[in-house]
């Protein structure tokens, strides 16, 4: 098959709806490369004026050789592959070894990603960095792998030139992630949370990244821009949570000098944040654990359940139960039983109620349940509990 036909069949791939599955599996059969463990580079001129047309980088080529031509030539031996020009990259596709695993296969990824640019910077002085897929295994997914390795140069815009980036390890893809975890620790009012994901984001930036500071500012900025309209749509605490407009807060950005300066700078406004989120949650707490307590009270010697509570206060029995505890140290049910505890000690002053009675009112429908209740919980049976109140009774009256 000719260069030609090769660029047209890749295109024709790449753009799945062009050509069927069937006939792009028996093409990639003529080419002797088996639809299994396919991956996609796609080559992208560092240089803006290059990338305007890549064939024509002929920087020490003859005339009639294009950089494809150069490219088949040294990478011929061993290995079959099938290059193209497209939208201003070149794109290859090729087979990594079949009986190797995952990480030895990224490795021969990476490998010959390297060799290929370093061919093209050494021979021809062209500087390119390099888009790699994951390996796909199906005609199918030659399209995804496309998408994939062009995916992966969007990255370009943080990295130095002459850079590989895999799919999987884009820096994007990991700012992205560690935001939601930040979103998420703000939103729990998680401070030590917080602090650690932002420290994990700056370690990103310092470690992944060129030396810019003006690229530095720019990710701090979008990242406050995130958070301001995040805990700007939190309920109920947006008075407490956003104190200074996003304007102002980004301007003193613009101010550091030093990315250390602009670390400091968003970890004390996420930090102040998350306190006054805090405080606010905890002043909305109370009044929720007040109502139900309540409402405990009230109805304690009634057969209610956890459900009763929290419909009547109106939040759900999960985020109810996790501040109970938090602020009253007991289960909904612990806090109950030691409720009707104290009633029936109460009710059993009265001489004249009979222990059953004194259960039913106090919320327990089974008096040998109430018994065995009340002596964990005191240590001494409800009859027991009666004498000994009755004892003291006559004991003050003997006093007086």
């Amino acid at each position: 098959m000719s260069g030609t036909q090769q660029e047209n069949f890749l295109s024709d791939i790449l753009q799945c709806w062009c050509i069927s599955m069937a006939s792009a599996a028996n093409k990639l059969e003529n080419l002797q490369l088996p639809a299994v463990n396919l991956i996609d580079l796609a080559i992208l001129p560092d240089s803006e004026e290059a990338s305007e047309n890549p064939l024509l980088f002929q920087n020490g080529l003859s005339t009639d050789m294009s950089v494809l031509d150069f490219l088949r030539g040294e990478l011929s031996v061993g290995r079959r592959f099938t290059l193209q020009e497209y939208s201003g990259m070149i794109l290859m596709v090729t087979n990594l070894k079949a009986d190797a695993d995952d990480a030895a296969k990224r490795y021969e990824a990476r490998t010959l990603a390297e060799l290929i640019r370093d061919l093209l910077q050494n021979e021809l002085g062209i500087s390119v960095s390099i888009g790699i897929s994951r390996t796909h295994d199906t005609t199918n997914e030659l399209g995804l792998a496309l998408v994939e390795a062009v995916t992966a140069l969007m990255d370009r815009i943080y990295l130095e030139e002459g850079s590989i980036i895999h799919v999987d390890d884009m820096f994007s893809m990991a700012l992205i992630r560690r935001s939601a975890e930040l979103s998420a620790f703000i939103e729990a009012a998680n401070a030590r949370g917080a602090e650690d994901t932002l420290a994990a984001f700056y370690h990103l930036i310092r470690t992944r990244i060129r030396p810019d500071i003006t690229l530095v500012r720019a990710l701090f900025q979008n990242l406050l821009v995130q958070m301001y309209q995040f805990m700007r749509d939190l309920p109920g605490a947006a008075e407490m949570a956003v104190t200074e407009p996003i304007e102002a807060l980004c301007r003193r950005i613009e101010s550091c000098e030093s990315p250390d300066e602009i670390f400091a700078l968003v970890s004390e406004y996420i930090g102040s944040a998350i306190t006054r989120l805090h405080r606010r949650r905890f002043q909305r707490h109370e009044v929720f654990v007040e109502r139900a307590e309540a409402f405990i009270a009230e109805n304690a010697h009634r057969s209610i359940t956890l459900a009763d509570v929290t419909q009547h206060i109106g939040i759900s029995q999960s985020y109810f139960s996790s501040i109970f505890k938090q602020y009253t140290g007991r289960s909904f049910i612990q806090y109950l039983t030691d409720t009707r505890v104290a009633m029936a000690k109460e009710l059993l002053r009265s001489p004249d109620m009979k222990i059953a009675e004194v259960a039913l009112h106090a919320g327990f429908s089974d008096t040998k349940y109430f018994a065995n209740v009340f002596r964990r919980q005191t240590g001494t049976t409800p009859s027991e509990y009666r004498r000994s109140l009755l004892d003291r009774g006559r004991k003050e009256t003997e006093w007086t």
